[in-house]
């Protein structure tokens, strides 16, 4: 009786030494998921169609935001990557400067 009480308290005592050390592994991946990293400027690429400006990342041409003038395309922007630093880097020259010329004003 104490033999299959000890081997019972065993399989126990084992089950929760793994179920924790799982645990604490799938922990461990979650927590170091990468987050885009603030710090670093997402290249993008800006076009205009039909007086719409759209916005796309470079490398992967995800689409990011559209909007009719700076101020709306900059509040989708910020509505859907409030932490992240977008810098437009591409696209056509005439296009680049309509919009910077609406930035700055």
């Amino acid at each position: 009786m104490e033999f299959i009480f000890g081997l019972l308290a065993g399989v126990f005592g084992f089950y929760l030494v793994v179920w924790w050390y799982t645990n604490a592994i799938i922990r461990a991946i979650q927590d170091s998921r990468l987050e885009p990293d603030v710090s670093v400027p997402i290249p993008a690429k800006i076009e205009e169609i039909d007086g719409i400006f759209y916005v796309y990342t470079v490398d992967k041409n995800e689409f990011l935001a559209q909007g009719s003038t700076s101020q709306e395309l900059l509040a989708h922007l910020n509505y859907r990557m409030p932490d992240a630093h977008i810098q437009v880097i591409a696209g056509e020259p005439n296009v680049m400067q309509k919009f910077k010329a609406m930035v700055t004003n």
